[in-house]
């Protein structure tokens, strides 16, 4: 069925999901290019704060099948056969054989769990090795057997690469049966603890190979996705406030189960108190287990409650518990005889559900003021899109115009001036790395504390062109910046031209400009040496080019506008790229800043001259509040490639054998 939904939709990946594509792309070229240790270096460096397994699933695809979006999305198949698989093992270990082969069936009809099985979201792997981990602890009997704890080690693992929330969902279930089994043990056998130490360890070191370099990194960005200014846009109100509890738990079950599967929740309970009340409750499920399922999906449950972001995919991995008791119930309504009837009739409705919002050909809402019946445009879980959006004519269209006036699309920087769901810079981004594009695309930082005057400037001198969207920009929190500088490009004070529009599938149009002085974007070519160099230096490399000196502007709390000062001498050659290290006192790397010296630029327009090359640096959270150095130098852009030497630097001090100057220093 998934398969068939794949071949009707057109649309096109979505901010993350693109954001994780392009890195996919990034580590295959890496591994099929340049080898495994080339691959290796990459994989550590990616992403930084997000967990990178998502980026590696799609790689053995791409090998198979190709480098396409859809060949991303089998790895989704992958994990949905993978994960019943395991669902159904765990079930049966659990029950019976028939509870768990309609636990998957079940689990399976939840709009979240098959809406997101069709998008590369980072929660279907994530579900699924939370299954699979929780099956073999199972077997392992609370860490008795040394082989199942090895394989949980290797789990804990790849779990931690592929969402660092991966304990949370575990953790909970885990330590109530361990506690169970001191309890009935009556003591700790020194067995349990080294083989729970041999998952630990295990699991510490195939995590370590990408946490140990971008521990600060993550725990930053999860903290603020989490409860802090990124997780607000998520919010839906005051994190106790009772409205706001019971909003989260009406799109749950809106967005997650279905109200058709919450309402069937509460019959099975009414049907299993009538039952105890009659004395005829049976179930083949053990009362730890009961608990154990419980556990798994509420400890998880009320931590988003009283969390900041209530995006409802988050509850993905804590969905397989509620499918399994739901299946037990079912399984053991007290009316044997006509027990397979009544649960064939009872899940008419979400197979109806599931047929509707995949494929029905028009939109359809059956609502009441709280509960969804039925609505096939969910948030995850909706129907196809056959309305193909431009996002590779965009491309096509600024690289075209870039070649026609003799730029080099490769050192293009187009600035969308909207955040759309089908059109932002991740998307843009992937497309133009899928189809070695080389245009890059970025959007203004809407957590920026920047003013509009601060970055109408910086969008002039960094910007080779903007594209506007007319109208329905996307979310309102990512678009406040936009729409003030649309005002001033559209009064005339941005000095850009409108050089063409796009029409697009929801009735709105792009509007693309080029910067009027595209030719010296970030670099300016001067006849005399300018007076206002804040550090003025000189630093010859190589006989080729001198470092005169750096003016550095704090702009907002974590932005820098840096002005890079050069006097060409002769032919650069392969050395055009500039590196700038930032480290700190003890020569440590904070973060890095590399462009090319004056991109797009020809030798005899810039011999002699004085070059001005200004660019935006973003101070990274883990360098805050620390003396920073200021270190540059001239490297050949490839792999490995050779810097150029400091043939003389006065009292310019330099290092890393002489192919790097310390050309300023930034106070705290």
């Amino acid at each position: 069925m998934d398969f068939i939904w794949f071949t009707m939709d057109q649309v096109p990946p979505r901010w993350d999901q693109a954001y994780y594509l392009r890195e996919s792309l990034i580590l295959y070229d890496k591994l099929t290019n340049e080898g495994v240790l080339s691959f290796y270096n990459a994989f550590t460096d990616t992403m930084k704060v997000k967990a990178p397994l998502i980026a590696v699933v799609p790689i053995p695809f791409y090998l198979l099948f190709g480098k396409t979006h859809m060949s991303a999305l089998a790895a989704n198949l992958l994990f949905i056969i993978l994960g019943s698989y395991y669902f159904y093992k765990f079930g049966a270990l659990m029950s019976k054989k028939r509870d768990a082969l309609l636990g998957v069936f079940i689990l399976n009809l939840f709009p979240l769990i098959f809406g997101l099985s069709r998008e590369f979201w980072v929660e279907n792997g994530l579900m699924t090795l939370v299954v699979v981990w929780l099956y073999y602890f199972l077997k392992s009997d609370c860490f008795e057997s040394r082989k199942y704890s090895l394989i949980l080690g290797i789990l804990t693992g790849l779990g931690m690469l592929m969402k660092i929330s991966f304990p949370l969902y575990i953790i909970a279930p885990m330590l109530f049966l361990c506690i169970k089994k001191v309890i009935k043990l009556k003591h700790l056998p020194g067995v349990y603890i080294k083989n729970a130490l041999i998952t630990l360890i295990t699991g510490l070191l195939l995590a370590g190979t990408w946490y140990f370099k971008n521990f600060s990194h993550i725990i930053n960005f999860a903290i603020a996705a989490g409860y802090g200014k990124m997780a607000e846009n998520y919010q839906m109100g005051s994190v106790f406030a009772l409205k706001t509890i019971l909003g989260y738990w009406l799109c749950i079950i809106n967005e997650g189960i279905s109200t058709y599967m919450f309402l069937l929740i509460i019959f099975l309970v009414a049907i299993r108190i009538i039952a105890i009340l009659l004395k005829q409750s049976s179930s083949a499920l053990e009362k730890e287990y009961w608990h154990f399922l419980l556990i798994w999906f509420a400890v998880p449950l009320m931590v988003f409650t009283f969390g900041v972001n209530k995006d409802v995919r988050y509850i993905t991995p804590f969905c397989p518990p509620i499918a399994l008791l739901i299946s037990i119930g079912l399984n053991n309504i007290p009316l044997k005889k006509y027990r397979q009837f009544i649960t064939t009739t009872l899940l008419i409705f979400p197979v109806f559900n599931y047929l509707c919002i995949s494929f029905f050909p028009k939109p359809v809402h059956l609502e009441t003021k709280y509960f969804i019946f039925l609505n096939n445009n969910l948030v995850y879980a909706h129907l196809p899109v056959k309305e193909k959006w431009p996002n590779e004519k965009l491309i096509d269209f600024i690289r075209l115009d870039a070649m026609r006036i003799g730029i080099s699309p490769h050192y293009i920087r187009t600035l969308l001036l909207f955040d759309h769901q089908y059109i932002n810079a991740n998307t843009q981004n992937y497309y133009s790395k899928k189809n070695r594009e080389g245009v890059y695309f970025a959007t203004i930082d809407f957590y920026s504390k920047e003013s509009i005057p601060d970055l109408a400037d910086k969008i002039q001198h960094s910007s080779s062109y903007l594209v506007t969207k007319s109208d329905k920009l996307g979310p309102e929190f990512s678009n406040a910046k936009n729409i003030s500088i649309v005002a001033l490009l559209k009064s005339g004070k941005l000095n850009f031209e409108k050089i063409g529009t796009l029409p697009l599938p929801d009735e709105t149009f792009l509007s693309v400009y080029r910067n009027k002085d595209i030719k010296t974007v970030g670099c300016q070519i001067l006849d005399k040496l300018p007076n206002d160099i804040a550090q003025p230096l000189e630093v010859n490399f190589g006989g080729k080019v001198v470092y005169l000196g750096t003016t550095i502007e704090k702009r907002a709390e974590n932005q820098l506008k840096i002005s890079y000062y050069w006097q060409l001498k002769n032919e650069l050659g392969t050395y055009k790229q500039i590196f700038v290290h930032f480290t700190d006192k003890e020569n440590n790397p904070l973060f890095q800043s590399d462009h090319e010296f004056c991109a797009n630029r020809s030798f005899e327009e810039l011999k002699g001259k004085f070059i001005k090359d200004t660019h935006w640096v973003e101070i990274p959270q883990s360098a805050k509040g620390k003396e920073i150095n200021v270190k540059i130098g001239l490297y050949v852009p490839e792999e490995n490639g050779p810097r150029l030497k400091v043939e003389s630097a006065g009292k310019t001090p330099t290092d890393e054998n002489n192919t790097r100057a310390l050309v300023d220093k930034i106070s705290p």
